[in-house]
């Protein structure tokens, strides 16, 4: 029985052995394929992430005023508590200033195969930060060659009003498509803190806080006009306030309606683009002063322009570029309040030449009449704003450029000064920065 025994236990071990190790095999065997599964799992999150970008652009600026002392207070212009109004130059403020004029950081990728989103929030030292872009591209379920694009994004008028900071020649947009103050440093840009109160002398620009709006936008790629030949059209309808950095919804009584049509015709020696737009809406403004402590109520205030741009761009970087709007705005210049029947009207053009393959010269001459009737004892002669602008641009490295640019305005500071006022001086503003990509 002894032996017996001790034969079945000297076989039991290499059987349970054996059995371990089986055990332990199928183990690793599972570990292995829970392990490329793993791998696989996480190569396929990897593609998926690599469709996700993060990008971004800062715009780093010093100006500088090229004006009398008679003009510039070393305390600043007043503010609140004990410190000096903030931001950059200004007549009345600081004559230079360093600046982050520009900084934003976008977000996009794709939803699907078809569609995709875009988010971008923008900040600088005069700012908190703030939603700049925020929409979706659908072409899921519609036709062929058609985007529909939901949300907040730059409104399709005219060819300057939508184009970045980081891709024209100018730090700034012509006055008459601008959509701040910083494009008219060297003209007066006050507005009374007063519901209707008309500030003489001053025009705020024309597309304030416009540079993006909220709403829907259809573009249709044209078929081929000819074998060199494409275009776009597109129509939306948008709430046409611009965007707010405390956030805006909708103020009028109605939306607003904008249409473009571009053609590019692709040439041996470089490429002709030609553009039509036109904008349709209204804003609300007071229809007069103050009366016995009473603000006037809001009404609503036509806005309607049509534009037309051309743009020549050579094999070589050249560039020849004109815009041109006129239309309909009913308010004050300052836009504190209604001014039935108002006209308004603008243009720029502009050159770009390269020296070298690194460096670009730049020219611009840019005009805005902001009224056609005389305001607040100001003729519309006088409203009118005139600016020659000359600049060198220098592609540092592939994701720097640096530019050196300087703004003369060729209409006074503030035509509704007295004769013989420092106010009614040509002033001039210098600008240097770096523009960087990442």
């Amino acid at each position: 029985m002894i032996k017996i025994s001790l034969t079945a236990l000297a076989l039991t071990v290499p059987l349970a052995a054996f059995a371990q190790g089986t055990d332990t095999q199928k183990r690793l065997d599972d570990l292995e394929k829970q392990l490329k599964e793993l791998r696989l799992s996480l190569g396929k999150d990897h593609t998926e992430l690599s469709r996700h970008h993060v990008s971004g652009y800062l715009q780093l600026r010093f100006d500088s005023l090229l004006v009398g002392k008679d003009l510039v207070k070393a305390a600043g212009s007043g503010g609140a508590g004990q410190r000096p109004t903030n931001g950059g130059p200004s007549v009345g403020g600081a004559q230079s200033s360093f600046l982050v004029r520009r900084g934003r950081i976008k977000f996009d990728g794709p939803l699907n195969d078809k569609d995709k989103y875009t988010v971008q929030l923008d900040f600088s030292n005069t700012s908190s930060v703030n939603l700049r872009d925020g929409f979706a591209d659908i072409k899921s379920g519609l036709p062929k060659n058609t985007n529909l694009r939901v949300g907040q994004f730059a409104p399709h008028f005219s060819y300057t009003l939508p184009y970045s900071s980081r891709l024209r020649e100018s730090p700034e947009r012509p006055l008459g498509f601008s959509d701040s103050g910083n494009a008219a440093v060297v003209f007066k840009t006050g507005q009374s803190a007063n519901a209707g109160e008309i500030t003489p002398g001053s025009v705020i620009p024309l597309f304030s806080n416009q540079d993006r709006d909220s709403g829907a936008a259809l573009a249709w790629s044209l078929p081929k006009l000819h074998k060199n030949t494409v275009g776009t059209l597109t129509a939306g309808l948008i709430n046409g306030e611009g965007r707010d950095n405390n956030g805006l919804r909708n103020l009028g009584a109605g939306l607003t309606s904008i249409y473009r049509v571009e053609a590019v015709q692709n040439q041996a020696n470089g490429a002709l683009t030609l553009g039509s737009s036109a904008y349709r809406g209204a804003m609300p403004v007071r229809s007069g002063g103050i009366t016995g402590g009473n603000p006037a109520p809001f009404v609503r205030a036509a806005r309607s322009f049509t534009g037309l741009d051309a743009r020549w761009v050579a094999k070589s970087r050249a560039e020849l570029r004109a815009e041109y709007l006129s239309g309909t705005f009913e308010m004050t210049p300052d836009r504190a309040r209604l001014l039935p029947g108002n006209k308004v009207s603008a243009w720029y053009a502009t050159g770009k030449y390269p020296i070298n393959h690194k460096t670009d010269l730049a020219l611009v001459y840019d005009e805005f009449r902001p009224t056609n009737q005389s305001v607040a004892g100001v003729s519309a002669h006088d409203y009118q704003r005139n600016t020659l602008q000359l600049g060198v641009l220098h592609q540092i490295a592939p994701n720097t450029r640096w530019r050196l640019w300087y703004t003369r305005g060729m209409s006074a500071y503030d035509p509704s000064a007295a004769s013989g006022s420092p106010l009614r001086k040509k002033v001039g503003l210098l600008i240097t920065e770096l523009q960087v990509e990442y």
